[in-house]
Formats: structure tokens, C-alpha cells, sequence
């Protein structure tokens, strides 16, 4: 029996309030969004008294961008722009700032068209598995050895994509699922939603519907199936984590083309918002093909 989806979309007056618990320093945050890539942090102590104030233990200069930065064992990574044409990962230790490794490659850009601003990268790393995945403003994608710097493999698009990046530049994060690296590569014109190998950087799918925005793809487990959640240039949408099948879609088009969220998921409820909407929450659900979709 062939399944597809039947969406329920009803609108939401506000987003959802999480009662949150306060980070560790010890706690790993490996990626955007952190842990499970939703903003919660988990089994950590409040401290019974805070200090009235603050005292600077160490401070490193890294550089331009908003990229965060995400800490695993005890080791911060960063990417970072400190000169023109030249992007950096940086490695640092958590407890002292002190340097561990660096990596630097070529990485032209210049903002262009209606985007303003710096041109430092925006896109957060992430790690699993012994290594960091970078997506630099310009859409070069990389795979680190996490403890030595060492470049394990390295995507150019250029040759693929008329343009390697959205109007504003690269945004998204790199998704790790099922040792998978997914990120949505190209540029206005043209893209796809592409997972690769983490190990060897073989595209094991892609998804090339729609170009690319500046959200962050989340993984969900919804109406029987792993699905990679994401917003794109004109569309929210779902496809096969395993294939890359699109599941279902919804038109999502913002005027100046900066659907710029990630979704979150709320029990069964995928919640997400264009530029300057209203959020809105949809429920996916399983039907029978011939079956009406609402």
C-alpha cells in the first residue's frame, strides 16, 4: 500500500514557551541549536547562588562573522574571517582559549546584489563522530579531523552551480544524521538538498527542487517516516532522510527571499514562520493514495 502525506496547517498566535534548564560548562554543544538542535539543555545544576559579578578568565580575538561557536570535549570550534579572500577553523581550548590547531583555505567573497553587511561566515560547525563540518559564506563545504585540522575532504560548487550561495550568503548549518553531512548547496537560481557521505564526502542523495535559504534543516521522526524538515527559497517541505524523496511541500515565499528560520518541533507538531509572518504549525499524517489531502 502506497503512503503520502495529509497535511493539517492551522495558524498559532505565538510560539511555544520551553521551560529550560541552565547549561553546564562541561556540557558538549556540538552543533546549532545545540544537542537534539531545538535550544534545550538538560540535567544540569543551577547554581544555588550567582556571582554579582562576572570576572574575565581568557579572551581570543577570531575575527568576522556569526557563526557560533559549538564545544565539544572540552574544545571550542570556531569558523571565523580574519583577512579579506581567506576563511579560518579554530580550534581552541575551552578551560584556557588557547590555540590547539587552525585551518585556513581560499574563500572569495564579496556581497552582492540587495545583501549589506559583513562578509564573515554565518553558518555554525558541527561535529560528530571525530570530525567538523563547515559551510562557509560562499557555500564551500568542509570535513575536518576534529583533534589535528586536517581537511578529510572538501566541496566546491562552483562547477555545479551557477552560484554557490543565496543573496545574503551561505546561512544554513550542516545538518549529521545516520552518518550523513546535509546541507542545501547553491545559490538563487538553482540548488539541492544534499546529503553526503561523512566519511568520504560521496553524495549519497539530493533533493534539487528549490534553491537554498538561510534556516537550518532539522531531522524529525513524523507519520512513520525520518524525514529532513527545512525551509527553502519559496517552499517548508519534508524529504526522506534515507532518499531524499520529497514527502510533501508548502509554499512559503517571502518578498525579499529571506526565509531565514528553523523549524522546531513541537510533539507532533512541525512549527515555522517566513519573514515577518505569523507562525504557523502543521501536523503531518499517513494516507492511503486517492485519499483527499487537506
Amino acid at each position: 500500500m502506497a503512503i503520502s502525506y495529509r497535511k493539517i496547517e492551522r495558524l498559532v498566535c505565538a510560539l511555544p514557551i520551553f521551560c529550560l534548564s541552565l547549561a553546564g560548562l562541561a556540557a558538549d554543544w556540538p552543533q546549532w541549536r545545540g544537542p537534539s538542535r531545538n535550544g534545550v539543555v538538560r540535567d544540569v545544576e543551577v547554581p544555588a547562588q550567582w556571582p554579582e559579578a562576572l570576572s574575565e578568565e581568557w579572551k581570543v580575538t577570531v575575527g568576522e562573522g556569526s557563526s557560533s561557536p559549538v564545544v565539544v570535549d572540552g574544545k571550542i570550534y570556531l569558523l571565523t574571517r580574519q583577512v579579506a579572500n581567506e576563511e579560518i577553523v579554530l580550534c581552541l581550548d575551552s578551560a584556557s582559549g588557547k590555540e590547539i590547531w587552525r585551518s585556513r583555505y581560499a574563500a572569495p567573497y564579496e556581497l552582492g546584489g540587495p545583501a549589506h553587511g559583513f562578509e564573515g561566515p554565518r553558518s555554525t560547525p558541527s561535529v560528530a563522530q571525530g570530525r567538523l563540518f563547515t559551510f562557509g559564506i560562499s557555500g564551500i563545504l568542509s570535513c575536518f579531523d576534529a583533534k589535528t585540522g586536517k581537511v578529510q575532504w572538501r566541496k566546491d560548487f562552483t562547477g555545479q552551480y551557477p552560484q554557490t550561495a543565496p543573496g545574503w550568503g551561505t546561512g544554513a548549518s550542516p545538518l549529521l544524521d545516520g552518518g550523513l553531512c546535509i546541507v542545501h548547496v547553491g545559490g538563487p537560481d538553482r540548488g539541492g538538498l544534499t546529503a553526503f557521505d561523512m566519511r568520504t564526502g560521496e553524495v549519497k542523495w539530493c533533493y534539487d527542487g528549490d534553491g537554498p535559504a538561510y534556516g537550518s534543516p532539522i531531522v524529525v521522526d513524523l507519520a512513520g517516516e525520518r524525514q529532513v524538515v527545512t525551509l527553502t527559497l519559496n517552499y517548508f517541505l519534508g524529504v526522506s532522510a534515507v532518499t531524499g524523496k520529497l514527502l510533501w511541500s508548502i509554499p512559503c515565499r517571502e518578498i525579499h527571499s529571506e526565509n531565514c528560520m528553523t523549524p522546531i518541533l513541537f510533539g507532533d507538531l512541525l512549527i515555522f514562520a517566513g519573514r515577518k509572518e505569523n507562525p504557523r504549525a502543521i501536523r503531518l499524517e499517513k494516507k492511503r493514495v486517492g485519499d483527499h489531502a487537506n
